[in-house]
């Protein structure tokens, strides 16, 4: 089944781009939870950054701080971010370059 690829939070322009990247990528890989994972943390108002490194991150704490997001910031990093590691630095290679 195809999912939209637009990104959810539109009006958070900044890394917009980025996003829809990211989402198309993890749609294209097939990694379906792991897109439901990065579509529930932006529509809690995630944002993607550039580290001083060059890599893309995921500020996760940012969806933590929405009122309505039901986890907590260590929530999402032991219990979704942790165990996704590896498809999401695969759904992240190559993007914003």
């Amino acid at each position: 089944m195809r999912h939209d690829t637009y990104d959810p939070r539109p009006d958070l322009t900044e890394d917009s781009t980025w996003w829809v990247e990211v989402l198309r990528r993890a749609e294209k890989l097939g990694y379906q939870s792991t897109r439901s994972l990065l579509v529930m943390l932006r529509c809690h108002g995630a944002r993607i950054y550039r580290a001083p490194t060059g890599t893309l991150k995921i500020d996760y704490k940012t969806a933590a701080r929405d009122p309505y997001c039901p986890t907590s910031a260590e929530e999402i990093l032991e219990k979704a971010l942790k165990p996704a590691a590896e498809k999401l630095a695969e759904v992240f290679e190559g993007v914003g370059e």
